[in-house]
């Protein structure tokens, strides 16, 4: 998220977790639920992670079962950025 933030400005309300090979899955499902849970989702969250069938994407599914939480998969950093950038 830093780099788009370097591009379109200071987001609020966004939130960005890193996920490397090394990574305890559990442990990640436990900061994604602890983010969701920061996050205000009155009018909707959406999760958007890169490779579809990946780790990330997975988790991201497990947590559609939260009201207004949605998944959309298969993003790289351009779309990430542009996406900030729109209201």
């Amino acid at each position: 998220m830093a780099s788009a933030e370097l591009i379109v400005g200071q987001q609020e309300n966004v939130a960005a977790i890193g996920v490397v090979a090394v990574d305890n899955v559990a442990d990640i499902k436990r900061q994604m639920e602890q983010t969701i849970a920061e996050l205000n989702t009155d009018k909707g969250l959406i999760i958007l992670t890169d490779i579809v069938g990946g780790t990330p994407m997975n988790l991201a599914s497990s947590q559609l079962t939260h009201p207004n939480v949605f998944c959309l998969f298969g993003f790289e950093f351009t779309f990430i950025a542009r996406s900030a950038d729109e209201p």
